[in-house]
């Protein structure tokens, strides 16, 4: 009777430890999960011109398989801001949810200057250079020179090599409040140019408001270049 009922545990025994093999086999470990959640996440950082190199998730307080077929979807509560310790959410087809403690390891791209500059000179990206950098934070206003047209001003002496952030540049406007414009108007094959005031900074085909030499009364106009506005009315 011994005997038999040794025999029945050791069947059912093995049946349970080829059960939860294969059950183990088919979910997704650890490892992988941190991969999975890093290229899932990838594209976040890339809008942030950043990369992300290494994810570590902690333990869940929910802890479930997450099947090799499964795509669950991976989301963090990052309020305008990514930082090196976050909790991230992930949540499978059929509902069920888990939060992790992640640690992220992340580089954002930063810009050196090829040369020493003085407070007041405008840097274009033909003087800057980018490169690299281990980050701790992302914002959302990090980056400089997002586009190929970029100006800014230097407001402090930067030497040669040093990268750059919001405290040594500012972006230059292609028009500059104060500054004098030529304010054009356009009807048919009349056309009038007149002395004007930008009342408002801004960048190309922005509108802006100018006030005209032989007026007390702003209008309203779209920039055509570092020098012109167009005037509607």
């Amino acid at each position: 009777m011994n005997m038999n009922h040794s025999a029945f545990f050791s069947f059912w025994l093995v049946v349970i430890l080829i059960a939860f093999k294969v059950q183990a086999s088919s979910c997704l470990n650890k490892a992988e999960l941190d991969s999975y959640a890093l290229n899932y996440l990838q594209p976040l950082f890339s809008e942030r011109a950043a990369r992300l190199t290494n994810i570590e998730l902690g333990d869940s307080n929910l802890s479930f398989c997450v099947s090799r077929e499964a795509r669950p979807t991976i989301s963090i509560s990052d309020h305008g801001a990514i930082f090196t310790k976050m909790w991230l959410d992930m949540t499978l087809d059929n509902g069920k949810r888990a939060r992790y403690k992640a640690h992220f390891t992340f580089e954002k791209r930063v810009w050196r200057v090829k040369h020493s500059h003085h407070a007041n000179d405008v840097l274009t990206l033909n003087e800057v250079k980018p490169d690299w950098q281990l980050s701790t934070r992302l914002m959302l206003n990090d980056t400089l020179f997002d586009s190929p047209n970029s100006h800014y001003k230097v407001l402090r002496s930067i030497r040669k090599n040093q990268i750059l952030s919001n405290k040594e540049v500012a972006a230059l406007m292609l028009v500059e409040t104060g500054q004098d414009v030529v304010a054009k108007y356009h009807s048919g094959s009349i056309m009038l140019e007149v002395q004007a005031r930008a009342l408002k900074a801004g960048n190309l085909h922005d509108r802006i408001t100018v006030l005209l030499s032989n007026q007390n009364e702003p209008v309203e106009g779209i920039i055509q270049n570092s020098t012109d506005v167009y005037v509607q009315h």
